[in-house]
């Protein structure tokens, strides 16, 4: 019985996972109540920027220096690859996720030992914080001030129980809470991430956008007026707003890849003269950065990926940086 049940498991996890990045998309795609944000985020311009690429053997830390335009090779170790780099929204705290392995076997997930570590930007220090070990999927991300980190793995004790472990650390990798949720998937099914909650309107509430059928709008709520964007037929990801609110920057969740123009979009769209300044299209999912002036984003088109600086002030491309085996924002494509 014991077997038979095993192997129900392993077919239904087989049936239902995907890697990490299909895991945010699934989580980020989970309907939410959408309420403005009480506070927009006071952003910089940075002197240095680091991201995830590979040029060679090992899929590291890469660093970008503004003032040179230079990039080089800033973190790496034996037997760990970067799987996941997060910047906090206000760019001060970065936290990075290695792996031994990962992939897909026998048609089910898996991501191996699996290690937490800080990175100190102003400082161009790594701290190593704690192992995580073992997990089926793995999902993370700033909320507010702190980093969150879920991931799911296979009970050791019950054949069809998976535990959900959901962390939380605060800025400086203290780990504040820890919680573990027991699923028996013959009875509850796969336990899904908890989503992040996000907004059509803008931090203040006076300004928002709507989706009717494939066309984008953008509306001044005090007045009502709308003004026809754009049409697109994937849905919303995620709208980040300046400080001023006198840009948005939208993106949408990739469609069906299988489809011509298929995959997501990114939108760049001045609020003050009501027109889009600036539009990007990727085969994957679109991760983005803000600072003062720069919208700093990678892309993902074919087999090649490409991380990209964009002067969204002057509505000029600054640089286009690409690594022999990929690079991202977080993550190597």
């Amino acid at each position: 019985m014991l077997k038979r049940l095993s192997i129900l498991f392993f077919l239904f996890i087989s049936a239902s996972l995907f890697m990490i990045s299909c895991t945010e998309e699934a989580a980020e795609n989970k309907k939410e109540i959408l309420k403005p944000v009480k506070d927009s985020v006071a952003i910089k311009d940075l002197d240095r920027l680091f991201f995830v690429g590979n040029n060679g053997a090992y899929t590291g830390i890469y660093k970008y220096d503004f003032e040179t335009d230079s990039y080089e090779m800033f973190w790496s170790a034996r037997n760990e690859s970067v799987v996941k780099l997060l910047y906090s929204d206000d760019l001060q705290y970065i936290f990075f996720l290695t792996a031994r392995s990962f992939g897909i076997k026998n048609g089910i997930s898996f991501i191996n030992k699996i290690k937490l570590y800080r990175l100190l930007p102003d400082l161009s220090m790594v701290e190593y914080v704690t192992d995580i070990g073992d997990a089926i999927q793995i999902f993370a991300y700033w909320e507010g001030i702190n980093f969150r980190i879920q991931f799911t793995s296979i009970d050791l004790r019950v054949a069809t129980y998976v535990n959900r472990t959901n962390q939380i650390y605060s800025p400086f990798g203290k780990l504040i809470e820890q919680t573990v949720d027991v699923f028996d998937f013959i009875k509850n099914g796969y336990p899904a991430f908890d989503a992040q909650s996000g907004s059509l309107l803008s931090p203040s509430g006076k300004f928002g956008f709507l989706q009717k059928e494939d066309a984008l709008y953008f509306k001044i709520i005090k007045n009502q007026y709308e003004f026809f964007v754009d049409t697109l037929s994937e849905s919303f990801n995620k709208i980040t707003w300046t400080p001023d609110e006198n840009y948005a920057f939208i993106t949408t969740s990739p469609g069906n890849t299988g489809e011509d123009n298929a995959g997501s979009v990114l939108l760049v769209y001045n609020t003050l003269s009501h027109k889009p300044e600036h539009k990007w299209n990727s085969g994957g999912k679109i991760n983005l950065l803000l600072t003062n002036t720069y919208l700093i984003f990678d892309l993902f088109n074919g087999e090649e990926s490409s991380l990209n600086i964009y002067n969204y002030k002057k509505f000029e491309d600054v640089r286009k940086i690409r690594l022999r085996n990929g690079c991202g924002l977080t993550a190597v494509p």
